[in-house]
């Protein structure tokens, strides 16, 4: 008979791990196993929360979890807490994240991506969450702008990772350069898609500021961003891994990719596609051929 109970009880276990309902993470017994540590809300118990790394606020239907079921098994403070990830699509607003910030002090990355957050929710974090370390507020359909970027650079100083892609030009230049001037880590950038707003003036304060830049995505910039960044780019930052020029308006040519040759000797991905034939074999020829050419 016990062990008839015992069996029955993982087999419960199992069924509330595969099918969660909004009252079963509240009543799994202690000892519900723990698949992974990127876990649904529904499945936080006290316990659990100590270790927690990652918290994904989409349940598997594509709907923001309430923090309300947060609030009800724990005591409203997650120091360990280190991310903050959105799965899903469009569902995601301010007061998801400036919860998640008021709960979660040590967050260190936080993915907004094609969300309804607006600078408001970015403020928070910047406020609450000082240790973040990476953030994406891409496709937020220009609700989020330098005042929200401006706020993060302020708070954040060891921000490494930034993206700032379709933002349908709410994020410009003034943004860049305030996370220039704050965040001297900074190793990843991305700021294709954003309208022509971030020119060759936000590229060079991040070379001048960021010497550890090793990603850089300026495809789709207008022809805002020409040589005169990228050799900057070329010149400040030589640890640069990876680099998207593609889609710039013929504004970066062979020269530019002729200087990050020169200078970034351990470039392994470029992407060169529709630069209206101004790189051509001659630039591609002067990269390492360990690099992996996208054109």
């Amino acid at each position: 008979m016990g062990n008839k109970s015992s069996k029955d009880k993982k087999t419960n276990n199992v069924q509330l791990a595969k099918k969660p309902s909004p009252t079963a993470g509240l009543l799994a017994p202690a000892e519900t196993p723990l698949y992974e540590e990127h876990l649904c809300l529904w499945f936080l118990r006290p316990a659990h929360l100590k270790a927690l790394l990652v918290l994904d606020l989409m349940d598997g239907s594509a709907t923001p979890v309430p923090m309300d079921c947060l609030r009800t098994c724990t005591d409203l403070w997650i120091p360990t807490l280190r991310h903050c990830i959105r799965e899903g699509r469009g569902n995601l607003d301010d007061r998801v994240v400036m919860e998640a910030a008021w709960l979660c002090p040590d967050l260190s990355s936080l993915d907004v991506c094609d969300s309804f957050v607006t600078d408001t929710a970015l403020k928070a974090v910047a406020s609450a969450c000082r240790l973040l370390i990476a953030l994406n507020v891409q496709h937020t359909r220009g609700r989020i702008t330098d005042e929200g970027i401006k706020a993060i650079a302020a708070s954040c100083p060891g921000l490494t990772s930034l993206n700032v892609g379709f933002t349908e030009g709410k994020i410009t230049d003034e943004g860049i350069k305030a996370i220039a001037a704050s965040c001297p880590g900074l190793t990843s950038l991305d700021v294709g898609v954003t309208c022509g707003k971030i020119t060759d003036e936000g590229i060079k304060a991040i070379a001048a500021s960021c010497p550890g830049l090793t990603s850089l995505a300026v495809g789709f910039t207008h022809g805002k961003i020409t040589d005169e960044g990228i050799k900057a780019i070329a010149a400040s930052c030589p640890g640069l891994i990876y680099i998207n020029v593609g889609s710039t308006g013929g504004k970066i040519t062979d020269e530019g990719i002729k200087a990050i040759a020169a200078s970034c000797p351990g470039l392994t991905s470029l992407n060169v596609v529709n630069t209206w034939g101004k790189i051509t074999d001659e630039g591609i020829k002067a990269i390492p051929a360990s690099c992996k050419v996208s054109k």
